[in-house]
């Protein structure tokens, strides 16, 4: 029977001045043990698609929002990505 208090177990050795994260003990299926950021170099801006599409910057702005993208160069690898990222 659940008490309703999971057990939990500290997830790997921590390093100075951190918190450790708690896992909960039990429940199948992965789990998000960090957070990262990256974004690579490369902007393309609406006008820079709107050249090689039948679009403009407005049209793309008006329904999606979006006034510029990155992308990832042929030289940056999703391992390349996550290495930033720490």
């Amino acid at each position: 029977m659940n008490s309703g208090t999971p057990a939990v177990r500290a997830a790997g050795p921590t390093p100075r001045g951190s918190t450790r994260m708690r896992l909960t003990e039990g429940s199948p299926g992965a789990r998000i043990l960090a957070f990262g950021g990256y974004q690579p170099t490369r902007v393309v801006t609406n006008d820079e698609l709107a050249a090689t599409m039948d679009t403009n910057d407005e049209w793309i702005r008006s329904r999606v929002g979006i006034a510029s993208r990155r992308i990832a160069g042929p030289d940056e690898t999703v391992a390349d990505m996550a290495a930033s990222t720490s």
